[in-house]
């Protein structure tokens, strides 16, 4: 298979495909907004600036209150363990939004893989503890996987064909 054939995918402006692209650049930016959000917290000074501004709204919401007052009570080391993850996961799902917004067989590839790799850690997730979050996660996900294979198979790109 000649690198130009891996490159570009032969159907131009798939609307699903810009819509599964544009989720996977949106969890990139929320995993973002916790890795600097965990970064900045590893400061003590900053930490205490986070708990008074706690104490000042006291937010109404329970779970809320109590998922802030978890977040600041985590340690430095902890903080940054979750920072470097989250920015992992937030360089991956970039690659994945970027070349699937750009039509890219080698993201439809990445994309198909690594997606179909965390099923099954979601559904031990949902086994564990379940939520209704945790569902449509799982079937997003599935709806992705099943989409990008049905996709190469119609190209017949799938696996690996001219």
């Amino acid at each position: 298979m000649s690198s130009a054939s891996f490159s570009k995918v032969p159907h131009g402006n798939d609307a699903v495909l810009r819509l599964i692209a544009g989720f996977k650049l949106v969890k990139a930016a929320s995993l973002l907004a916790v890795t600097f959000g965990a970064f900045e917290l590893v400061h003590p000074s900053k930490a205490q600036v986070a708990r008074e501004w706690l104490y000042v709204l006291q937010p109404s919401h329970h779970y809320l209150s109590h998922a802030l007052a978890k977040i600041l009570s985590v340690k430095p080391h902890t903080l940054e363990l979750v920072g470097v993850a989250t920015g992992m996961y937030a360089a991956l799902f970039l690659v994945e939004g970027y070349g699937l917004w750009r039509e890219r067989l080698w993201a439809e590839y990445l994309t198909t893989g690594i997606t179909l790799s965390f099923i099954p850690l979601e559904v031990y997730e949902l086994v564990e503890k379940q939520s209704v979050a945790k569902i449509g996660v799982i079937v997003v996900n599935i709806a992705i996987v099943m989409y990008l294979v049905l996709r190469l198979r119609r190209d017949h790109r799938w696996p690996f064909r001219r």
